[in-house]
């Protein structure tokens, strides 16, 4: 099938990340995309997106600024985003998805019902996206990292890639961060200081720095720090960092971030282990989800539990 027009919906990095994997992988060719990125405001996701789109050579592209929870900014960039699309008169359009769960995404792909979708791996919440995709009426692709099978609806796109041998210290360990704190993820926000202190016991004979995720507050980086963590201060993500230094940490753990299913596929050497959190202390907007990340960590990789 030849297309006459792509559109690439993105508001994260590891989405944008996803699609140019997609494009090297698959060869395609990028000169009649258009893409449109909704920025939030989050300053370390934001320049993530600018500096990889810089990187590949994407200076002509459509953004927004659209804080969360500004609700009047979302519906006007909704209306701009459809009359820019609509206006353009290509008899075909493929549209590539960063976020399933995403409002301003959904009502886009509903107005234009009869386009093709891609839908791009954003971390462990694809997992979740294809429960839900598998259940809909409309068939779809998904373009992802994860061993994920096809269906009826939904027939996923594999992406592989060879891994990195990498030098490694034996005596360093890595935690990756995540914004529990600042989601509300946990029934008790002092709960994630005590699990990295019951992280930090586990490998206590190791050198332990934190990577703080792009979400997380200053504030709470300042504490974790203030706790013996040596705070690694890093504009890229986890991924990019490992691949662009020689040596690094044996061991790498977090709590369920993606971070760690992407580092176990990306290079070889490296120790990757997931924390196993107590159900009951996880919040019920967020339950769900870090119980299928642990599912498809126990069942689709070999990465180890700590708990």
């Amino acid at each position: 099938m030849k297309y006459f027009h792509d559109f690439v919906l993105i508001e994260s990095y590891v989405q944008l990340r996803t699609f140019f994997f997609y494009v090297d992988s698959m060869q395609v060719n990028i000169n009649k995309t258009t893409f449109i990125i909704r920025f939030n405001g989050i300053v370390r996701n934001d320049n993530q997106i600018k500096k990889l789109l810089k990187e590949r050579e994407i200076n002509d592209y459509i953004s927004f600024l659209v804080r969360r929870n500004i609700r009047s900014d979302l519906v006007l960039m909704i209306f701009k985003c459809i009359y820019f699309i609509s206006n353009k008169s290509f008899t075909k359009k493929r549209f590539f998805i960063g976020d399933y769960y995403s409002k301003w995404m959904k009502i886009i792909t509903k107005t234009y019902f009869f386009s093709d979708l891609y839908y791009l791996d954003d971390g462990l919440a694809s997992i979740s996206a294809y429960k839900s995709i598998c259940i809909n009426t409309r068939k779809v692709n998904l373009i992802t990292e994860f061993n994920l099978e096809s269906n009826d609806i939904c027939k996923v796109i594999k992406l592989c890639r060879v891994k990195i041998k990498k030098e490694t210290d034996e005596n360093k360990c890595l935690i990756i961060g995540m914004p529990m704190i600042e989601h509300q993820a946990f029934v008790n926000t002092n709960l994630y200081m005590e699990y990295l202190i019951k992280i930090k016991n586990k490998f206590k004979n190791h050198e332990i720095s934190y990577a703080p995720h792009r979400y997380e507050n200053i504030d709470n980086i300042k504490i974790i720090g203030s706790l013996g963590f040596n705070i690694l201060n890093i504009d890229m993500s986890i991924e990019d960092y490992i691949e662009k230094n020689d040596k690094v940490p044996l061991h790498v753990v977090s709590l369920y971030s993606s971070a760690l299913i992407y580092i176990n596929s990306f290079y070889d050497g490296v120790k990757v282990y997931y924390f196993y959190l107590n159900c009951s202390d996880i919040s019920e907007k967020f339950r769900g989800n870090a119980m299928l990340s642990y599912e498809y960590m126990k069942t689709k990789t070999n990465i180890e539990q700590v708990e």
